[in-house]
């Protein structure tokens, strides 16, 4: 196929710009009986062919209907990019300048089939796939979205929505790779490789034209942690931090203080070497989250400059932490390795070192086991500690929420059940802290917390740092692997997992 492409030259430069305004020319309207047919001058030489496909479609989906016209006007506008409309009735579809001329410099029979499709959906009654792929069919969170989706359809009842919920029964040993090819988003965190390889929609635009979606409605945190390259990736609903948790029977039996939330690392440290533990007891501390390298990391990089910027994490940045971590998995036994283990070992591992009878003093766990453990034994938490006397607490915050899938058909629509859930509380079991402060107000989230995890939480604000996309190629399991089983940290091992940008989905 033929495709129109931009460049620019600067001197001796030559650069691929997105478009040319002035190539395209002015803009046509086109009165048909469904609405206005919107195009460019470049594109009006196809004005008819482009009336005659989309006349056909929805003829065909009206005549389902028993209607001879549409209830409601559309504007269907043939564009200059890959721009998705987030008005209700009109439709976006880009040039087949941009999608393919078929060799005659004609609109291929490709793109008018895209077209078509994308028409027919529009005017169909909607079903959207929505993946779950960290959650059973009876799980909690899978039952308080369904709650959601049939708000969301009552909303939407002209539209005929329906959501079908794609849980990880239904993805049984698939990759994202392939099971995104077939649904229109998820509950999921972006990952660099799948937004490299083409698998995630950019809503960056989406973002900027929907009126309706407050963006000053976030929490910094769930804010920073949705973009990647300046680009938007993912609809924010909650976040969560992790919690510093401690056997408060195991100190007091082996005479040692009790570790203080104003405590540094050093100070910590030497606490746990002074612990007896009991027989069979391997080592004080267990991290299956690995949130401790990450608060190393993040309190070791320099201040941003910026109001509300991240400071980015580098692999010279990570040879320090990974450094420390060596230290402590090996010569000081701090740390219980868990990275040479394969995933079944290190599931039962920590499975076993956080029931009853615990024989580690520390462990790092989230919020919604917090009564569990107070079962088990005398427990207190903290936030993770400070790793130099100097440095303020810094917290990793993990961001939750939705993404589209670029194989969608129903952009749109996907992005309005994305926008819908974004001011909808995430279940209370989980104590995930909704994005939006108008969320937590209006569900009384931050009322609701046991008082002692809301203290914690309280010490860290200003302190917490986000996860940012991308960042979750470091500190790998297999990379820790590297680390434990090499004399020394080097650049190859700091450097994060890397992906292809050109691999075609």
């Amino acid at each position: 196929y033929q495709r129109v492409a931009f460049f620019e030259t600067n001197g001796a430069n030559t650069f691929r710009r997105a478009t040319d305004s002035s190539y395209w020319g002015a803009v046509w309207d086109t009165q048909r009986f469904w609405g206005t047919l919107r195009n460019y001058d470049a594109d009006h030489q196809w004005v008819d062919q482009f009336a005659e496909t989309i006349d056909t479609v929805i003829g065909t989906q009206l005549a389902r209907q028993g209607l001879s016209a549409p209830q409601q006007m559309v504007t269907i506008f043939i564009r200059n990019d890959f721009d998705v409309s987030v008005e209700p009735n009109a439709i976006y579809y880009p040039s087949p300048r941009l999608l393919g001329l078929d060799a005659s410099g004609q609109p291929s029979e490709a793109y008018l089939e895209g077209l078509s499709r994308a028409i027919a959906a529009h005017f169909a009654p909607v079903t959207l796939r929505f993946a779950l792929p960290d959650y059973q069919a009876t799980d909690g969170v899978t039952i308080f979205l369904q709650q959601a989706a049939t708000q969301f359809a009552e909303k939407f009842q002209a539209n005929q929505i329906k959501i079908e919920f794609v849980t990880a029964e239904d993805l049984t040993e698939q990759l994202p790779e392939q099971w995104l090819r077939n649904v229109d988003g998820a509950l999921m965190r972006p990952t660099e490789s799948l937004i490299k390889q083409g698998y995630l929609r950019d809503i960056t635009q989406m973002v900027s034209d929907d009126k309706e979606f407050d963006r000053g409605d976030f929490y910094v945190q769930a804010w920073q942690g949705a973009w990647w390259r300046e680009r938007m990736w993912l609809v924010p609903w909650s976040t969560s931090l992790n919690l510093l948790y401690y056997n408060q029977d195991l100190f007091g039996q082996s005479g040692v203080e009790l570790p203080q939330a104003d405590w540094s690392w050093d100070q910590m440290e030497a606490s746990l070497k002074q612990l007896t533990l009991e027989d069979g007891a391997d080592r004080p501390i267990i991290d299956p989250t690995r949130d401790l390298l990450y608060a190393h990391v993040f309190s070791n990089l320099p201040a941003c400059q910026g109001r509300n910027c991240v400071t980015p994490l580098t692999p010279d940045s990570a040879i320090a932490t990974l450094e420390w971590y060596q230290r402590l998995v090996g010569e000081d036994a701090i740390f219980t390795d868990l990275a040479t283990m394969d995933s079944i070992q290190r599931e039962q591992i920590v499975r076993n070192t956080l029931s009853a009878h615990k024989q580690v003093a520390m462990w790092v766990d989230g919020p919604i086991r917090y009564e569990y453990q107070l079962g088990l034994q005398r427990t207190g938490i903290l936030p993770l500690p400070r790793f130099s006397a100097e440095n303020t607490l810094t917290m990793p915050v993990r961001i939750h929420g939705h993404v589209i899938s670029n194989f969608s058909d129903q952009p749109y629509w996907t992005w309005q059940w994305l926008k819908f859930l974004s001011y909808q509380s995430p279940p209370p079991r989980l104590r995930h802290i909704p994005a939006r402060p108008s969320v937590a107000r209006q569900s009384l989230y931050w009322q609701k917390l046991p008082e002692p995890i809301a203290a914690v939480y309280q010490q860290v604000t200003g302190g917490a740092r986000p996860i940012l996309i991308g960042e979750e190629n470091y500190f790998t399991w297999q990379q820790l692997d590297h680390v434990i089983r090499a004399d020394q940290v080097n650049d190859r091992i700091a450097q994060p997992t890397k992906t292809n940008w050109f691999l075609s989905p």
